[in-house]
């Protein structure tokens, strides 16, 4: 039998997750009317954000990205 409106989530009093926090040691942003990008580097890891408005934008940054890292 399902019943129906009724919720489960997490009971009271359960342990919260920590969040691990690591130190950005390079952001770098670059903002236009055409191009949103962001690059965050840590010790381990580097993270692109991209958001292109226009396809030429986004084809000269894909090919601009494929010849840095491929």
């Amino acid at each position: 039998m399902i019943k129906l409106g009724k919720t489960t989530g997490m009971r009271h009093g359960a342990p919260k997750r920590k969040r691990k926090t690591t130190e950005s040691l390079l952001i770098i942003r670059l903002c236009t009317s055409s191009i949103n990008m962001k690059i965050k580097a840590t010790e381990k890891s580097v993270h692109l954000t991209l958001k292109a408005f226009d396809p030429l934008s986004e084809a000269l940054i894909n090919e601009t990205l494929n010849t840095l890292f491929f």
